[in-house]
């Protein structure tokens, strides 16, 4: 979708409103619509203020805490020459998922846990212990007692659980975000932190690359995003390691909604100085899209052809419900294998149009939609 030429102030008031809805559990529109107005306004107007705001997460009825670390956000790219130009020459990144939950900080002194404090604006928070203490793989104590300082992570709402407990919820960031804050602790069970950051009050504890960091905190009880081993990477690398991990989204059971390229060589000064760290990009995917079973395929006459058109079970698309799309031809039918009964992947074209891009049981793509 091209977003029409806006003013500055346009884009900055649709941004700000937008922002304000996604962290406060009510997003207005999808990520990629979100990300081209944040594209426009960076390209147009680069020195904007808006550029360096993250949002606001923060409720009336909970103190608020200072955070210890800056908890800013990602650069965003979708294209090879983007990512072609943020690696650099020789230089090893892990490439991590980028997971689609609430942002958190837990704090740990010599070890003990303190507090656990929402993003909120950055530099402070909701101070959501109560909740965050009675979730999966937040430790109490750690195994190393010297360390005081916070951990980073998301709060995150399985699929296998809401499945089980929330069938009727839209989604599992916006169910996690109400259970989060919830002032009796109803159901915190049922949510876990998975991390992917930590820095500790003093020097001593500031490790040199990404690798070590990630097995520190899994040795001291935490889960960690998923990560692959350092590399070098060239932009159609990792845009053919997004498109592999998005084209089996049904096989995670958590929500993500990119993939985080970090330099495997830490700099501190650009970690705890910058809302956008320079040595960490997120990776976003070109379509939003759901995985559903197809039901059942419908011959439509329209001037004279006969078009399939395919019926599978509803999903959410960009705050929509979708259970058709048009198959165009029979050959893109048969390029795919698609047949009732098949799990496949769909998505919007042009944020307006549903397309069937994959037949997830044979494998296949559509021409030209390798995600």
């Amino acid at each position: 979708m091209m977003v029409h030429e806006m003013t500055q102030k346009e884009l900055e008031d649709k941004i700000k409103e937008a922002q304000e809805a996604y962290y406060n559990s009510n997003p207005i529109m999808s990520d990629i619509e979100f990300d081209e107005l944040w594209e426009q306004l960076k390209t147009n107007y680069p020195d904007s203020e808006v550029l360096q705001d993250i949002g606001n997460d923060s409720n009336d009825g909970f103190e608020k805490a200072q955070h210890i670390i800056l908890m800013g956000s990602q650069n965003k790219a979708t294209k090879v020459e983007e990512m072609d130009a943020f690696f650099k020459k020789g230089e090893k990144y892990i490439a991590s998922y980028k997971l689609d939950g609430i942002s958190l900080e837990i704090q740990y002194d010599n070890g003990n846990f303190v507090k656990a404090v929402t993003r909120g604006n950055g530099f402070v928070g909701d101070d959501v212990s109560n909740n965050v203490i009675k979730m999966g793989y937040v430790p109490k104590v750690l195994q190393d007692k010297s360390f005081t300082g916070a951990v980073r992570g998301e709060i995150l709402l399985q699929k296998s659980v809401k499945d089980k407990y929330f069938p009727d919820a839209k989604n599992c960031r916006n169910m996690a975000s109400g259970i989060s804050k919830r002032k009796d602790g109803l159901d915190c069970d049922k949510l876990i932190v998975m991390c992917y950051d930590v820095q500790s009050t003093d020097k001593s504890k500031n490790w040199s690359t990404e690798t070590l960091l990630n097995e520190w905190l899994k040795s001291n009880g935490f889960i960690v995003a998923p990560y692959t081993e350092a590399k070098t990477w060239t932009g159609k690398e990792a845009i053919d390691y997004i498109n592999d991990i998005f084209s089996k989204l049904e096989t995670i059971d958590f929500d993500i909604d990119g993939i985080v390229f970090k330099q495997q060589k830490i700099d501190w000064n650009d970690k705890v100085s910058s809302y956008r760290p320079k040595t960490n990009i997120a990776l976003k995917p070109k379509y939003t899209q759901a995985t559903s079973i197809l039901r059942s395929i419908e011959w439509k006459l329209n001037n004279g052809t006969f078009t399939p058109v395919a019926h599978f079970d509803a999903v959410e698309l960009n705050g929509t419900m979708v259970e058709n799309a048009s198959l165009a031809n029979i050959s893109l039918m048969e390029d795919m294998g698609i047949e009732i009964g098949h799990e496949i992947i769909v998505v919007k074209t042009g944020m307006i149009i549903p397309k069937i891009i994959k037949d997830v049981t044979t494998g296949k793509f559509a021409e030209g939609y390798a995600l």
